[in-house]
């Protein structure tokens, strides 16, 4: 079985899901209150233990014209502190 976490970057809250890819099928997970940085990475590693995951899908926010504005950054920064505790991590454009 091949799970992979769905994480929508909030600044309040950071949403969870648990997709398994051999189904296809996702379940949404309580979304996570954010604290501080590094007991949200500790919550989320610990959800990625609990589900045998190592893959991170993020949504990556654009503007239409494709482009990256703050919160895209904000979620670039995110993704490089998920991988530095052993996630990878992998973007979908939020676009549409």
């Amino acid at each position: 079985m091949t799970r992979v976490i769905g994480l929508d970057h909030g600044t309040r809250r950071i949403g969870v899901a648990v997709g398994d890819l051999e189904t296809g099928i996702a379940f949404e997970r309580p979304a996570l209150i954010r604290r501080a940085l590094d007991r949200d990475l500790e919550a989320l590693a610990g959800i990625a233990r609990e589900e045998l995951a190592t893959t991170i899908v993020l949504g990556l926010p654009r503007n239409m014209d494709g482009s990256e504005g703050a919160q895209a950054q904000s979620v670039h920064r995110f993704a490089d502190r998920l991988r530095e505790i052993g996630l990878e991590v992998a973007f979908v454009d939020e676009r549409l």
